[in-house]
């Protein structure tokens, strides 16, 4: 069994649509995985929940601990491609092979980071990264949510008309999250009924009067430009939490020489 991605309900491995809100979840994404394959012999591909610049993101199905889980593959586009029916990623012919190669290091690297915050609260937990199909996978803790962002908003017309076409799309998830660039998004958002807002690369003032307006009614992120400079000005403001990407992605390595004394 398997649930529907878009009302939350069991239904059959093998239905191609769910019975109960017609939801096709077996629609082919390009280059992706496609659902019902298996990879390393034990997750199951079920739907893809994102694609970007640097990879794909799937949710999938854990055989082993008999739990959905989220499988990011690393997919650089306009560098990489998939034959229909294969699961094996292969490069462009004569394209960037030293950038996807670098890029793979990249990826492994991320993986190997966030594994060291496995016990931290509030922080997704990768699980393990392995490689397979000429490509790296990273598996990790998968949260029911959806992430409404400034596409999502032009498309609805109005962060209200997104939450509420949220809501009604996927009742079924656990958290609706919106980012937001200004103080008359933030007081629609909480008007709306987001659960999480993301103030995005807003100062230290503007974070402090986000936290008035929100007054406890959703859950205040900090994201966009927090490094070590600044990530001490974001906390005193008082949002819930703060998102660092420089953590995994600018990552430094310590240099380390071990000498043997006789």
């Amino acid at each position: 069994m398997r649930t529907c991605e878009k009302c939350g309900r069991p239904i059959a491995d093998s239905a191609a649509a769910c019975p109960y809100c017609g939801y096709s979840q077996t629609e082919e994404v390009p280059n992706a995985l496609q659902p019902g394959w298996e990879i390393a012999g034990r997750y199951r591909i079920e739907s893809v929940i994102g694609i970007g610049g640097f990879g794909i993101t799937y949710r999938a199905y854990d055989k082993k601990l008999a739990c959905t889980i989220a499988l990011k593959e690393y997919f650089p586009s306009g560098i990489t491609n998939r034959i229909p029916g294969s699961k094996e990623v292969i490069l462009y012919a004569g394209k960037r092979t030293e950038e996807f190669r670098q890029g793979y290091a990249r990826f492994l690297n991320e993986a190997q980071n966030m594994m060291q915050f496995h016990s931290v609260p509030n922080i997704v937990q990768v699980r393990k990264y392995f490689e397979e199909n000429g490509t790296a996978y990273i598996v990790m803790e998968y949260i029911d949510g959806v992430l409404l962002k400034d596409n999502h908003i032009g498309a609805a017309g109005s962060i209200t008309k997104a939450i509420t076409m949220a809501k009604e799309y996927a009742p079924f998830v656990r958290k609706i999250e919106i980012e937001v660039e200004t103080l008359e998004q933030v007081k629609e958002a909480v008007e709306a009924g987001a659960d999480i807002i993301m103030l995005d690369n807003m100062t230290p003032e503007e974070m402090t009067e986000c936290v008035k307006i929100a007054d406890g009614k959703a859950v205040l992120e900090a994201s966009g430009n927090i490094n070590i400079d600044t990530v001490a000005a974001a906390a005193a403001t008082g949002v819930d939490i703060i998102s660092v990407g420089a953590i995994t992605h600018s990552v430094k390595a310590f240099d380390i020489s071990l000498k043997i004394r006789k």
